[in-house]
């Protein structure tokens, strides 16, 4: 297999720091250019030590959950509406059950609280302004086996503990927001250790937002570059991923190849939360949607590759050739890779992590494609 000109990542992005070294290359010389980034606040990770730690405006997020070798996160805006995310004790009720700094937390200080239920019918309680789809969660650590109730508004959730950290989260459709963790049945204690909370309106949870006294906004972020050389007619795009979410159009996507001024490109977008994954080509400003199967529930991992061959376009999704598109005449203008594109509305609240990204200045054979994209 020919040796990648563009390489992201590589399925390790340990070490990397600033704006995101990539490389291109034309003719036999290699050229080190930035994959640029936004993101204009602060944003939290899991570091490779397992710890949450804080990442300051600006700078990307390799993100090492479920991922050893880290991930380039990018995840969309949202709020922490819980005004008090680890300040248990002045929940409602938390005066009478919580027990401030009692343990080692997440990210790796003495500030998780312990918290003690001695009956059945106890609880703590924030109330919050979110409304609509809620995603509830929180960072527990019991006793194996122990049951308690996690609520993000409405009905509660039966959480059966552990003696590891573990986030849980619940989530909520249609509802005002308010977080409740109460003890569960019978006269038996509940004795376990709680962190972070966060209530945010949206389908799933996104990383960890701590508050501390009013809510907190973590702004949307994405990555792009403009330095893939000239490409004549062939060439090959592969991006390893995680997605999430959903995306409301095909203007809205998780990546895409495109011009610099946007009237062709091939992206992937998933218009709905049971939808499936779609290809959108964009041909001399016109699009064309081709569906390439099912991608159900959030956190899906995916291996995809665009391979224009002249005039032809192939993409194949993990391991499989899924879609052929011909008449893609204007290939010579793309120059540019966009990994997410950030949107205000709230119907494109999504998100990916990317293990590696890599782009190839030859179109791949079909045996080749399907190696590289199998899972």
């Amino acid at each position: 297999m020919a040796e990648p000109s563009f390489n992201l990542g590589d399925g390790n992005w340990a070490g990397k720091s600033g704006n995101l070294l990539g490389y291109h290359k034309i003719s036999d010389k290699f050229y080190a250019d930035d994959l640029t980034f936004t993101r204009a606040s602060t944003g939290t990770i899991v570091n490779a030590e397992g710890l949450i730690e804080s990442v300051v405006s600006g700078m990307p997020r390799v993100d090492y959950l479920n991922n050893a070798n880290g991930s380039l996160l990018l995840e969309p805006q949202r709020t922490n509406f819980c005004t008090l995310s680890n300040d248990f004790y002045n929940w409602g009720g938390g005066s009478s059950y919580i027990t401030s700094n009692y343990a080692t937390s997440p990210d790796g200080t003495l500030n998780a609280s312990r918290c003690l239920f001695t009956n059945s019918g106890q609880i703590i309680s924030i109330a919050t302004a979110a409304t609509g789809t809620l995603a509830g969660s929180v960072y527990i650590k019991g006793i194996d086996g122990e049951t308690i109730q996690l609520s993000a508004g409405g009905a509660e959730d039966l959480i059966t503990l552990t003696g590891e950290w573990q986030r849980l989260v619940v989530i909520k459709t249609n509802i005002n927001g308010q977080i409740n963790i109460n003890s569960y049945g019978g006269a038996t204690a509940r004795d376990f250790i709680i962190y972070g909370a966060q209530l945010e309106e949206g389908s799933y949870a996104t990383s960890y937002i701590p508050t501390s006294g009013t809510t907190v906004t973590r702004l949307g972020e994405n990555s792009s570059s403009s330095v893939l050389p000239n490409i004549v007619a062939d060439f090959t795009f592969f991006v390893d991923f995680v997605r999430y979410g959903q995306y409301a159009n095909s203007g809205v996507y998780n990546f895409a190849v495109k011009n610099s001024t946007d009237t062709d490109r091939i992206s992937i977008y998933k218009s709905s939360s049971v939808g499936s994954l779609n290809v959108a080509y964009k041909i001399g400003g016109v699009t064309t949607v081709a569906n390439i199967g099912a991608s159900v529930g959030d956190f899906v991992h995916h291996k995809i590759a665009f391979v224009c061959n002249g005039t032809t376009v192939k993409v194949f999704k993990d391991g499989s050739l899924v879609d052929t598109k011909t008449g893609f005449l204007n290939s010579d203008l793309l120059t540019d890779i966009h990994l997410r594109t950030e949107s205000i509305s709230t119907t494109n609240q999504y998100g990916s992590k990317f293990r590696s990204t890599q782009f190839y200045l030859s179109a791949l054979t079909d045996t080749e494609l399907a190696t590289l994209t199998t899972l």
